[in-house]
């Protein structure tokens, strides 16, 4: 994901929008829920829903990578049930939690 990313700065695909940034940091914006996921799609192409799922599945195989267990990851990540997680991160990351873990 990174490199798709990357390679969408740099042909200018992607647009830099302080409010899409601003909200990736949890802050709050005073404008409509609607405006806001307009400028997501027109910023990143991407819902804020599937950059959501896609931080979360990231911090799912970073949990899975230092040694937590599969279950505890998928708690910790907010996931509601081992295949929820299987599921994500092979959409996601492209492997399974046990693939992971080796």
């Amino acid at each position: 994901m990174e490199t798709f990313i990357d390679r969408l700065v740099r042909e200018d695909v992607l647009v830099h929008d302080p409010v899409v940034k601003a909200v990736l940091q949890g802050q709050p914006q005073e404008m409509a829920a609607r405006t806001v996921r307009h400028r997501f799609l027109r910023a990143t192409g991407l819902t804020q829903l599937h950059i959501y799922q896609a931080e979360r599945a990231r911090r799912a195989e970073a949990l899975l990578r230092q040694g937590v267990s599969i279950l505890d990851t998928v708690f910790e990540a907010g996931y509601y049930d081992q295949p929820h997680l299987t599921r994500s991160l092979k959409q996601f990351i492209g492997h399974t939690p046990g693939q992971i873990v080796q």
